[in-house]
């Protein structure tokens, strides 16, 4: 850091000899771990800085870029500036550029000059005053804070002459104010500029804090931090946790202390009397800062116990959903006692992965041995553990619990939040294991989706605007979203407009989120809160929800502030499914279009993907004769010889979920004779007329036969022919058939009959 340092000396320096005071509020703290990004001065500049009488840069009437970088701001920053607006057309922009470092990705504050004072635009005709100001004279600026987390968190000052012209809290950094937004340059037109100066500021101390100074061999105890600058409190970094000796000047090494990367100082049973430093460290470039705190531990006597060794045994890997039977073995002085104990003797409890944090989840239990785990449990370590009642013995056997048999859904991604993650401490969660509490923004990728997803998580929300959760593309463009807005809960649908949620957000309670997304098609989502009892309670469906960019769904980020668990991530199977039936009726030979409605988890999805077709027969059998068939799409084809009958038109999804309906399937006879024609002298049939219901391509033969009161075959004429030489419809065909003498059309008959090669 001596390069920022001796920059504040020099500038010091130069204003001492100009006789103008220091204004900027940067300096370095004294062991500095500060880093400097961007350091213009401009000493070969075409213009003079009438602040310190040195050059400095003049631009034009198009913009000029003054840096590109690639800070991350959403941390905390310094950046300040000496300038002057050459005339009123003065603009200053610092945006996001895009990767090129030339195009702007993303607008953020851009100062302009108006009626006597300087402002910063915060929408489309929408300004922040900044302070009166006048055109040609020299000021200075600073912007200080953080981006990507709210106005609250940014300052902006202006100086003139050494003097604070006015200070704008909440200063509106535009669309750097939200979704972990860094801005990465500066760009200015006719502007006069110099002394630009862009640091990240990091912290000068870290205390650790605990719930007590000491602790007895066979616990733990759980320590936490706090980084200040200046004796304010600032962001939290990830530190590494370590012990060293006393005296805090070497590692210390010993089996029977261990700490966690969470922070979490656990003592065995064996540990000795001794007082140790327990340290948290962290790096900032070429540096480290830590902070130190002393931990008495206090041994333990274990000779009233009745045993001094317990092993668990049993299976290493179980499903969610199953209840799992573990035995123990103890010893006492290396005598096997494990039939010396009962019930009473040994306590049964689950521990987190590393056999530390003990977890009181509700869906998972282990009780006298048998280890329950209820159906949602989402996939996992634990360690299940059998100790003495004093807790002072105990034995640990790590177990990993996969996704429940019920489980259908392809899992993208998932977080018990019961492990360490950088950016989050573990804290209480509704249902008595661990979550996370988020000290940034975090982020969960799993690669853009082409299909329905559900994301399913428990989330308590602090009730900071704009705090919450999004769902992005891996290109970072922003989609769906829920935060905190007004008090309530909303999505944010636009730069400045939004659609409400809750009209009042309870920061005590846990809810519950179901999102189903998909770019392109319907989405929405459910919200729930958890009562007093662990019950989810509805609150809210938004059944077709502003999918904002509408991109394809890869990551997702929540913000600083909230505390998260159970987060999954899955590919969608309909839960429900509904049919919607063309009809009752329908004959052979034709075809009927069905359609299903699916949802999942109460919203409807705009496609049927996920759901499977069958038909059945009057024995709800599938069809396997090939004459009734039904495509995917859930178009139901019956084969012109298909018999009279009744099916079942079902459709089902992978979850189970299914609906149906009947449909009466009617025989229709291939050819139909509709009439006969007779010459005008009545003795002769010449003409019979036909129509063909469906398409029939081969061997076709009419008979017509002339019938006496007594039955008896008087005349008999074939007409063969081809199925494919007659048109659908109505058709003629010539006869030739001589009507016998005697004929009496009161007794006598004239039947037709027809022969198909089915």
């Amino acid at each position: 850091m001596k390069k920022i340092l001796s920059t504040i000396i020099s500038i010091s320096m130069i204003a001492a000899s100009a006789a103008v005071p220091v204004y900027a509020d940067y300096t370095a703290p004294e062991e500095s771990y500060d880093i400097t990004e961007v350091n213009n001065t401009y000493d070969d500049g075409t213009a003079e800085n009438a602040i310190d009488g040195t050059p400095a840069l003049k631009t034009g009437d198009s913009f000029e870029k003054i840096f590109a970088t690639g800070i991350d701001t959403t941390k905390e920053f310094y950046l300040g500036f000496d300038f002057c607006f050459d005339s009123e057309g003065g603009e200053i922009q610092i945006p996001r550029f895009k990767s090129n470092g030339t195009d702007v990705d993303k607008v953020g504050p851009i100062f302009t000059y108006s009626g006597g004072n300087l402002r910063t635009q915060t929408g489309g005709s929408s300004y922040q005053n900044l302070g009166v100001f006048e055109i040609g004279a020299w000021y200075h600026g600073e912007i200080e804070g953080r981006t990507g987390i709210g106005a609250q968190y940014t300052t902006f000052r202006l100086y003139k002459g050494g003097e604070l012209v006015q200070e704008t809290t909440n200063f509106n950094m535009r669309n750097l104010s939200s979704e972990s937004r860094s801005f990465n340059g500066m760009q200015a037109k006719n502007i006069s500029i110099d002394n630009v100066l862009l640091v990240q500021e990091k912290p000068d101390t870290i205390t650790i804090s605990s719930g007590s100074d000491e602790m007895d061999a066979g616990t733990d105890i759980a320590l936490d931090y706090v980084m200040t600058r200046r004796d304010k409190e600032f962001y939290k970094y990830g530190v590494t946790w370590s012990l060293y000796d006393e005296s805090d000047t070497q590692p210390l090494t010993d089996e029977n202390l261990v700490i966690s990367a969470g922070g979490i100082l656990t003592a065995l049973i064996s540990a000795v009397d001794q007082t140790v430093t327990v340290r948290a460290t962290a790096a900032f470039g070429d540096k480290e800062l830590y902070g130190s705190k002393q931990i008495k531990i206090n041994s333990v006597d274990v000779s009233d116990e009745k045993c001094d060794t317990i092993v668990v045994s049993g299976p290493t890997s179980v499903k969610a959903g199953t209840s799992t039977e573990y035995s123990f073995t103890a010893t006492k002085g290396g005598e096997d006692v494990t039939n010396t104990l009962t019930d009473d003797d040994i306590v049964w409890s689950i521990y987190d992965p590393t056999g530390i944090t003990k977890n009181n989840n509700k869906a998972i239990k282990a009780e006298n041995g048998v280890l329950t785990i209820d159906d949602s449990v989402i996939k996992q370590d634990i360690t299940i553990r059998a100790s003495s009642v004093s807790g002072a013995i105990y034995g640990n056997l790590p177990v990993s619990i996969d996704w429940s048999d019920n489980q259908s859904e392809t899992v993208l991604s998932y977080n018990a939040c019961e492990t360490d993650l950088t950016n989050t401490i573990l804290v209480d969660s509704w249902d008595g294991s661990k979550a996370y509490q988020t000290n940034d923004n975090i982020t969960f990728g799993f690669g853009d989706q082409s299909a329905y997803t559900i994301t399913e998580v428990d989330i308590k929300f602090d009730g900071t605007d704009g705090h919450g959760l999004t769902l992005f593309n891996n290109n970072g463009s922003e989609n769906s979203n829920i935060r905190a807005h007004s008090g309530g809960l909303g999505q944010q649908t636009g730069g400045s407009s939004w659609a409400s949620i809750l009209a009042e957000l309870d920061t005590n309670a846990w809810y519950h989120i179901e999102f189903v997304y998909l770019n392109g098609a319907e989405s929405g989502y459910n919200v729930y809160k958890y009562n007093d009892a662990g019950e989810k309670e509805l609150v809210k469906t938004i059944a077709n929800c502003n999918r904002r960019n509408d991109k394809t769904y890869g990551k997702i980020t929540f913000t600083m502030g909230l505390v998260i668990d159970n987060f999954k991530v899955s590919v969608v199977i309909p839960d429900d499914v509904a049919v919607t039936a063309p009809g009752k009726n329908m004959f052979a030979g034709e075809t009927a279009q069905y359609t299903a409605t699916a949802k999942r988890a109460g919203l409807s999805l705009s496609n049927t993907s996920g759901i499977t077709w069958s038909v059945l027969d009057s024995d709800k059998l599938p069809i396997i004769d090939g004459t009734v068939t039904i495509d995917d799409s859930g178009l139901l084809t019956v084969d012109s010889m298909a018999q009279a009958q009744t099916v079942t038109v079902e459709a089902k999804t992978a979850s189970g979920a299914s609906d149906s309906a009947e449909m009466n399937i009617q025989v229709a006879e291939i050819f139909t004779v509709t009439n006969i024609g007779i010459n005008e002298a009545g003795d002769k049939i010449v003409k019979l007329y036909v129509d063909k219901n469906f398409y029939y391509p081969d061997d076709v033969v009419f008979i017509i036969a002339i019938k006496d009161a007594d039955g008896i075959l008087k005349g008999v004429k074939t007409i063969q022919t081809f199925g494919d030489r007659l048109a659908l419809g109505s058709n003629e065909l010539n006869a030739e058939l001589d009507i016998p003498s005697g004929f009496d059309p009161e007794t006598w008959k004239i039947e037709t009959m027809v022969w198909t090669m089915f």
